[in-house]
């Protein structure tokens, strides 16, 4: 239900676990996605959900002195990085509380996690983007509205690079998504839906393998992705950890943990890395 047609001035107090800002009205909350502790900010389109409101941004009142200048064009609508207008530091800041608030919240246990990145762009080996209408993106967080764009800078040019030759050259009209894997030799696409009279010349020398579904049309069956001092065989549909920098200092941290002689279950792992 929509509480009438007006604006809300609301304080910023607190943060979600999805980032979404959480205010107050008359003591129930309200979620304001793009939005950061200290802001305050005049909401619009305030619906009323039963035990809370959600409402949106149609201008800032004050900015909080945590926020930053977002480097993203697409940062106000896609549904992606909803933290991005945090400082870095504030952002791990985040992240660690709301782990450490899981921990003590389910299992009753106090934790210190401290593994963090030294990237906050650029980092990810694997990503999808949507596409609707031909038009590659993504979609507005907790909507169907899609937001096209040209790159994103949560992974490496190579990649982007390859979108916009896709863009460029291939219908889309009946492709649902894309997704681009990166790795040792070289990236990988595969398009989910149909792609008729694709032609793989376009790839060569610029991809490794092109996947449409779960059937190959073009280069290598697997990739190869550096793990530490390993090398992982990756398929088209596997699991494998996105962040390798992340996941090496991970993965070290349970190599210390371990007592020598117990035994170790690797559930829910994907290629089994670790």
């Amino acid at each position: 239900m929509v509480i009438g047609c007006g604006k809300m001035d609301i304080d910023i107090i607190n943060l979600n676990h999805n980032g979404d800002g959480i205010g107050k009205i008359d003591g129930k909350v309200i979620f304001v996605s793009k939005t950061i502790i200290g802001d305050v900010v005049r909401v619009r389109d305030i619906v009323d959900y039963g035990n809370y409101y959600r409402g949106n941004i149609d201008s800032f009142i004050k900015y909080s002195d945590d926020r930053i200048i977002v480097k993203c064009p697409y940062y106000d609508r896609c549904g992606g990085c909803q933290i991005m207008g945090l400082s870095y530091n504030k952002q791990l800041e985040y992240k660690k509380d709301k782990v450490i608030d899981i921990f003590r919240k389910y299992c009753n246990i106090d934790i210190s996690p401290m593994i963090f990145g030294s990237k906050n762009f650029g980092y990810r080996n694997k990503i999808i983007f949507q596409v609707k209408d031909g038009k590659i993106g993504f979609f507005e967080g907790s909507s169907n509205n899609f937001v096209e764009v040209d790159d994103c800078l949560l992974i490496s040019d190579s990649m982007n690079d390859i979108i916009s030759i896709i863009r460029d050259n291939i219908y889309l009209g009946n492709v649902d998504r894309i997704m681009l894997r990166d790795s040792l030799d070289g990236v990988m696409v595969v398009f989910y839906g149909s792609v008729e009279d694709i032609d793989v010349n376009i790839f060569k020398g610029c991809v490794c393998s092109v996947y449409v579904n779960d059937k190959k049309i073009y280069g290598r069956d697997n990739i190869r992705i550096k793990l530490g001092k390993y090398r992982f065989v990756v398929s088209s549909e596997a699991f494998f950890q996105v962040n390798l920098e992340v996941a090496e200092k991970l993965y070290e941290c349970v190599k210390e943990s371990i007592i020598k002689g117990s035994k170790v279950l690797d559930l829910y792992c994907g290629v089994g890395s670790i």
